[in-house]
């Protein structure tokens, strides 16, 4: 991905880099200054990519498919929207960070939550998530 360089001078704007399997801290850096960036084909980050990439104001990961507490925490300082479809669980301590995010999130693949995690959710004003789940979370926003 040595092109990435030549983008050092792009702000703003839209880039899907979906084919996109890896990344270096220095990319993630560059790529960092983009407003809606699609990274659908990563599958893992480290816990700095995650906080360099907190700053896209929105962010397609729909390919990671777990995270650490530490890369959850970091992301959920996306400005407007940020998209995880590729998990399928979270960990209740994941659902405290996510359930503080601001903008738009949406967790198509979680498969299941507990009542725990559904409580931390109810409190994301914009979420989008199964129908399963979302009956949890309802739940916990009527209280």
């Amino acid at each position: 991905m040595s092109q990435v360089g030549n983008l050092s001078e792009i702000k703003g704007g839209k880039l899907h880099l979906d084919g996109l399997t890896s990344l270096t801290d220095k990319q993630a850096e560059i790529l960092s200054k983009i407003e809606i960036l699609s990274l659908n084909g990563l599958t893992s980050i480290t816990d700095k990519q995650a906080e360099i990439l907190s700053k896209v104001e929105n962010i397609y990961l729909n390919g990671l498919i777990s995270l650490t507490d530490k890369q959850v925490e970091s992301l959920s300082k996306v400005p407007y929207g940020l998209w995880l479809d590729g998990l399928t669980s979270i960990t209740d301590e994941q659902a405290e960070s996510l359930g503080k995010f601001e903008g738009g999130l949406s967790l198509n693949g979680l498969t299941s939550i507990t009542d725990k995690q559904a409580e931390s959710l109810s409190k994301v004003k914009f979420l989008d998530i199964s129908e399963a789940s979302q009956k949890l979370i309802d739940k916990y926003k009527k209280q």
